[in-house]
């Protein structure tokens, strides 16, 4: 129940801040910002491992619609450490369950953008860019004039 109402944290939050500048920019902080609602209601009632892991994974998942399966893999590995990091303290204290939910949040911009820095283009395939490769040079061919062949196009 707490992963749906998250989700829905996630994504009213997320679709609100994407209009603005910022929001886009920021969108991973701003949405973690908001979903620790959730998060911390469960995580202070379960003391149980596993709990941040969960709940963050949920919240990482919608980032598959982008593409990014290696982003959404990276931040599911680090909110596994943020859970094993209040899991070092059984899930007591309130200061512990705030670090923990920081880490795993800084964890998931953090890992989540890295291949999309990493790789610009990365989003795309081999496979991919040669398609794009071969519609350009039947474009090229179809259309003179975007291959440079000016004299051969019919312009007048």
């Amino acid at each position: 129940m707490m992963g749906a109402i998250s989700l829905l944290i996630f994504f009213t939050t997320g679709g609100i801040a994407a209009f603005t500048l910022i929001g886009t920019i920021a969108n991973i902080p701003i949405v973690c910002f908001f979903t620790s609602i959730a998060c911390m209601l469960l995580v202070s009632k379960v003391h149980k491992p596993g709990t941040f892991f969960i709940m963050g994974f949920i919240n990482v998942l919608p980032g598959i619609m982008a593409a990014n399966f290696t982003g959404v893999l990276l931040s599911a590995i680090g909110w596994g450490i943020a859970d094993l990091f209040a899991s070092l303290k059984n899930y007591r204290g309130k200061k512990i369950l705030i670090s923990a939910y920081v880490l795993g949040c800084t964890l998931q911009s953090a890992l989540f953008t890295l291949p999309m820095y990493l790789y610009p283009a990365g989003s795309t395939s081999s496979k991919e860019k040669n398609c794009c490769d071969y519609r350009t040079r039947c474009c090229k061919n179809i259309y003179p004039i975007l291959s440079g062949r000016y004299s051969e196009s019919i312009l007048f």
